[in-house]
């Protein structure tokens, strides 16, 4: 079965209980591809099985896993998850905040009997604080982290990023966090609550954006296509023959060579001005662009050239010169452009995966390359409930007398 146990891997020793949903689910997918046995805990209800047979996106951020199906409404089924999470080493989870306590299953109830246990939660602004009981989609996220605030064009409004980013953020954190966490309970025997704020860890995606108001006493704007630094504006998109192109105009040690090879090989197709091909770019440094005005104006023709010169080429022309010639262009890539990158494609990104209904699909792949515990992602994602009578009745290798004996949650051999 092509998503059969792992038994390689950096967190092969490792057990986790998954009772996230969304983007939460991809922090326990990174762990899974690490080697981790997860258990994706779902609600025996129709929604979780129309989200497994519809979902692309669902079964990508659950492959690797385990499937058993509790109601923890119920409090047979919540005895059973405690019993559960008696034999694991982590969990992890982003229910509404209180959720879990108030039907004792939270962090507290659990490590009274289970004090190596580690407990990530995963919410959109923490469990503690104001906002801790606040719901909070992609697009609140988005406005309250500052993330929209400098994302689009200064004149107009803020924008969202389209493809939803915050809890992304939110369990990269929590997947890393839980790593270091497993680390120090297996020196220590100690398990820790690791609360994880989407909020706060989409604001740690900002960059320098959080530097502005202590250093300069203002925010950073919103610029779209250009770059603001002071007094300079310079254009960093291109629209070229069949999309758009990244630039780096800069000038000096950093941009110079990128500058002056653009305008070399613009002379070939368009008029440039000879007094543009004859400035050594490289002398020119940022700081010269934010006190002279008449050097800042020669950076302007510049973009004036390229705007003329870009569009008579396509994307993989600029880009495969640019390489050769070591000037610093990326093409803005569309969703085809990444399927069949070269670069990806020779480090067998992509994995070509033969699901349940015989339909093979191709998913994102490995991450990272690592040589003595190599990742383990070509597995699908399991179906609803699958893993059920591993947990709850056996496997197929223990006797009839012990499968007739009353359902409790075993982790077992495979």
């Amino acid at each position: 079965m092509d998503n059969a146990e792992n038994k390689s891997g950096s967190l092969a020793p490792y057990t986790i209980l998954d009772l996230c949903s969304d983007g939460g689910s991809l922090c326990s997918k990174w762990l899974a591809d690490l080697g981790a046995e997860v258990i994706k805990i779902d609600a025996p209800h129709d929604d979780s099985k129309i989200a497994i047979d519809t979902s692309v996106h669902w079964r990508f951020m659950n492959m690797g896993k385990k499937s058993i199906t509790l109601d923890l409404e119920l409090k047979s089924d919540q005895e059973k998850f405690r019993l559960l999470a008696r034999q694991v080493d982590a969990v992890i989870e982003s229910h509404p905040t209180g959720w879990m306590d108030e039907r004792g299953i939270g962090f507290d109830a659990l490590r009274k009997e289970t004090p190596r246990l580690v407990f990530t939660s995963i919410s959109p602004f923490g469990r503690t604080g104001p906002y801790a009981h606040h719901s909070g989609s992609d697009l609140v996220l988005s406005a309250l982290s500052g993330m929209m605030y400098v994302t689009g064009d200064k004149d107009r409004a803020p924008v969202r990023v389209s493809v939803p980013q915050t809890y992304l953020h939110g369990a990269a954190e929590g997947s890393v966090s839980t790593t270091m966490a497993l680390y120090h309970a297996a020196k220590t025997g100690r398990g820790q609550h690791i609360d994880v704020s989407s909020q706060l860890a989409t604001i740690r995606a900002l960059m320098n954006a959080t530097q502005f108001p202590p250093l300069e006493g203002r925010n950073m704007q919103r610029s779209g296509a250009f770059m603001e630094m002071g007094p300079i504006k310079w254009q960093m998109v291109f629209k070229a023959k069949d999309g758009h192109v990244c630039v780096m105009l800069a000038g000096g040690a950093l941009g110079g060579t990128t500058i002056k090879g653009f305008l070399s090989w613009a002379a070939d197709d368009i008029e440039v001005p000879k007094a543009l091909t004859e400035i050594d770019w490289k002398k020119i440094e940022i700081m010269t662009l934010l006190f002279d005005a008449e050097k800042r104006k020669l950076l302007d023709k510049v973009c004036e050239i390229f705007n003329q010169f870009f569009p008579l080429h396509t994307k993989e022309a600029l880009y495969e010169r640019s390489l050769k010639e070591r000037l610093m262009l990326a093409p803005v890539c569309t969703i085809e452009d990444i399927r069949s990158d070269e670069q990806l494609k020779a480090r067998g990104y992509f994995s070509a995966i033969k699901e349940e209904s015989g339909k093979t699909v191709h998913y994102p792949g490995d991450w990272a390359k690592l040589s003595k515990t190599p990742l383990n992602t070509g597995r699908r994602a399991p179906l609803l409930g699958e893993h059920n009578d591993l947990f709850f009745k056996g496997s197929t290798r223990r006797s009839e007398e012990q499968r007739a004996e009353t359902q409790q949650p075993v982790l077992v051999e495979s």
